[in-house]
């Protein structure tokens, strides 16, 4: 997986909703076809972690939807770990977006 800046990160035609100051996005991963990213969060109100994956496999639009997240994990490291666990998950089970 390669890892994505935030500015990269933006180039990736995302739905879904935003809520601005509730997380911050740390920086994000992308598989080698570029069809499953994830993103590391920091959550703004209790100051722990998480993560979101995105695809866009079956999108209608072939635009990002999140197929997959975590939460309230205790720091960035082990955030990072369960995002690529969920991402290597999803590109095992060739989940797709419904």
């Amino acid at each position: 997986m390669k890892k994505l800046s935030i500015d990269e990160l933006h180039d990736f035609p995302i739905d879904g909703p935003k809520i601005p100051g509730f997380s911050t996005e740390l920086y994000g991963l992308r598989d080698e076809s570029a069809d499953l990213i994830g993103i590391v969060l920091r959550d703004n109100t209790d100051q722990d972690f998480g993560f979101v994956v995105l695809t866009r496999k079956g999108h209608p639009k072939a635009r990002f939807a999140s197929i997959d997240h975590g939460a309230s994990l205790p720091d960035e490291d082990s955030a990072d770990k369960a995002l690529r666990a969920a991402m290597d998950k999803a590109r095992r089970e060739g989940t797709q977006w419904e």
